[in-house]
Parts: C-alpha cells; sequence; structure tokens
C-alpha cells in the first residue's frame, strides 16, 4: 500500500531516529519520482530539521521546518497515512519550540492509519531497537562526519 522507501524512512525516524539516514532514503526516492510530489521533499525537510536540531543548530533547524511547514499547508498527504491537520498543529509547536532555542525532543508524525505506526513499532521490537538509546549513540547523532569519512575513505 505504501511505497517502501517511505517505510524505511518511517522506521528510521520512530526507531533508530536516524534522521540522517532518513533524508538520504526519501531523497533517493523523491528524485527516483521525478522531484514530483511535494509530501517527499516535506518528509526530507523534516528529517533534516530534526537532524539539526538535535545537534544544536537552531537557525539551520528553524529555516528547514519553516519551509516544511509552508510546503505542508500546501499539500496533500493521502499516500501518506498522516493525519494533516495534526501534522500541521505538531510542525508549528515544534517550529515555535525551536525558535525559543528549546532543547531538542523527539517529535512524533501523527497518522490517520493507525496501523502504520503500530507496524512500525512492531517491526522496532522484532529487532529490540530502543528509540531512546539509539538516539544518543554519536554515530547517530554526528552521522554527517562518518559519511564524509566513509565517503572519502579516510
Amino acid at each position: 500500500m505504501y511505497p517502501k522507501p517511505y517505510l524505511n524512512y518511517l522506521f528510521h525516524f520512530f526507531c533508530t531516529r536516524d534522521y540522517f539516514e532518513c533524508h538520504e532514503i526519501m531523497e533517493e526516492y523523491w528524485k527516483s519520482v521525478g522531484k514530483k510530489r511535494d509530501v517527499w521533499l516535506a518528509l526530507i525537510q523534516l528529517a533534516v530539521s530534526l537532524y539539526h536540531h538535535r545537534r544544536g543548530n537552531f537557525s539551520g533547524s528553524v529555516k528547514m521546518l519553516d519551509s516544511c511547514y509552508t510546503l505542508c499547508r500546501n499539500i496533500s498527504f493521502s499516500e501518506t497515512g498522516i493525519d494533516q491537520q495534526g501534522f500541521l498543529v505538531l510542525l508549528r509547536e515544534k517550529l515555535e519550540e525551536m525558535k525559543r532555542g528549546e532543547a531538542y525532543r523527539p517529535f512524533h508524525i501523527p497518522f490517520s492509519d493507525p496501523s502504520l505506526l503500530k507496524e512500525i513499532y512492531l517491526h522496532c521490537a522484532r529487532l529490540s531497537i530502543d528509540p531512546d538509546q539509539m538516539e544518543r549513540e554519536e554515530m547517530i547523532i554526528n552521522k554527517h562526519r562518518f559519511q564524509k569519512k566513509k565517503k572519502g575513505g579516510g
């Protein structure tokens, strides 16, 4: 029902909270569908914003989430199972938190399809993944540093 890259994005978003990986997965998918689906771009922007926020880059996180919020007000989320109105409310609240310089807290995407989130969390449990533990890992917090080394060979 949902595209596999989207499900992979949600797995990383909720289970590993690896927002860098979310960005990578969704950007590749977005490009493969011809950059015509703004909903995928919005999810990319959300992941990038949260990645910056967790690292204390408030200006980058605010800029990206503001762009995401603006985009989300003008697109349809019908193919995602996301509760669009609830999502917009939570985006606005998160944006205000960031503008006030509040510390990072995980963001929970609200769904109109409850089976979607249930399946994601069941997958986390099957793999014995603790999201709170995962997001404290240096490899998750500063993944861009590790990616540069990996791609650049050292």
